[in-house]
């Protein structure tokens, strides 16, 4: 095949979607991979409301903390709320140690943006989730290429 041919064009945009794909997550990652900087401070949830999200509790939190000797708020279980939802067990485990300190009026750790510290969340824990799908967007492109050599080679 030739590089006129339909099925190069179809292979070339195919492998062009898993790039923007790849990029797409990656971006994803690295951003979740600069909340490595971010200091931990202990705050307090002032508040919990359980939402029904599909078939599961999911609670919507609210809490305190300080920085410097100001007092701010929050809102986020997670920095990034696309990779966890209540269908994982560790964003479900999260939740409910969120849940539980409410009830218990106990501190917990916040993770905050030392550059802007009104940037926070109570886990910052990049997810397995996010590089699985990397790993297997990576996989798909190295078999396009392959495929893509292959339909090069004279036969």
């Amino acid at each position: 095949m030739g590089l006129g041919s339909s099925k190069w064009i179809i292979d070339f945009i195919w492998l062009i979607f898993l790039i923007t794909m790849f990029w797409h997550f990656w971006r994803d990652r690295y951003e979740l991979t600069r909340t490595r900087t971010w200091l931990k401070t202990k705050g307090r949830i002032t508040s919990c409301e359980w939402t029904e999200v599909g078939s599961r509790l999911w609670p919507k939190i609210q809490y305190t903390y300080q920085v410097y000797d100001k007092d701010l708020v929050g809102e986020y279980l997670f920095l990034d709320t696309a990779h966890n939802n209540p269908n994982s067990k560790y964003s479900r485990n999260v939740a409910y140690k969120a849940a539980m300190a409410y009830q218990e009026n106990t501190d917990i750790e916040v993770f905050y943006n030392p550059n802007k510290p009104e940037q926070s969340a109570l886990d910052i824990t990049m997810p397995i989730k996010l590089t699985v799908i990397l790993l297997l967007i990576a996989g798909l492109m190295v078999l396009q290429l392959g495929l893509m050599i292959y339909h090069l080679l004279p036969l």
